[in-house]
């Protein structure tokens, strides 16, 4: 197909791009400066985690133009979001949702943080694993105790976020992808 930065998006091809929190699910070929984004008040802790540099300065107004351009086009956006890092409360959660539903991707994917067997996560995070069950290493079920949230703290958040970002009028516009600015202005007036 003819790339995507044609259209003035900025993406040659598409890939899985990961900021703190999640992400859009479009990658730029380019400086690793250009290629990712995140929230803020987790930087540090997602460097720790992932061992990854900081990311760009404004990389909210970046995401939110690149989905807004791929809205324009018809291109479908998906995002990814990952609750339960350590320094999590029940207002950052709060925070990384609100910043789902205004970033306006497509689709959204939630999950609970999860420390697989055989990683440096699971390795630093032994002392706190509860499960021993590996088919309940899924991303849904709590396998750690938290440091902030109880278990049925973490999955009643998470399901918050999914009926949150799923249950609103500009979901479906964005499922549909209506772009008529009038239209998109008075839909997202319901969300309100």
């Amino acid at each position: 197909g003819e790339p995507v930065a044609q259209h003035g998006v900025g993406f040659s091809e598409t890939s899985q791009a990961r900021d703190e929190r999640g992400g859009i699910a479009l990658r730029q070929r380019g400086p690793p400066e250009a290629q990712r984004g995140g929230q803020a008040h987790a930087r540090q802790e997602r460097d720790h985690v992932l061992g990854e540099p900081a990311p760009l300065e404004k990389p909210e107004e970046h995401q939110r133009a690149v989905l807004a351009r791929c809205r324009t086009l018809g291109v479908v956006t998906a995002a990814f979001y990952v609750l339960g890092f350590p320094s999590d409360t029940w207002e950052s959660i709060h925070a990384t949702i609100d910043h789902s539903i205004a970033l306006g991707s497509t689709v959204a994917q939630f999950k609970i943080l999860t420390p697989y067997p055989g990683t440096p996560l699971y390795k630093q995070m032994a002392s706190t694993i509860t499960e021993t069950d590996w088919e309940r290493f899924d991303g849904f079920t709590p396998t750690f105790n938290h440091w902030n949230l109880t278990q049925d703290e973490l999955r009643y958040l998470l399901g918050s976020a999914y009926t949150r970002f799923y249950m609103r009028p500009s979901f479906l516009a964005n499922y549909l992808r209506i772009s008529a600015p009038r239209v998109r202005a008075f839909v997202d007036s319901l969300d309100a």
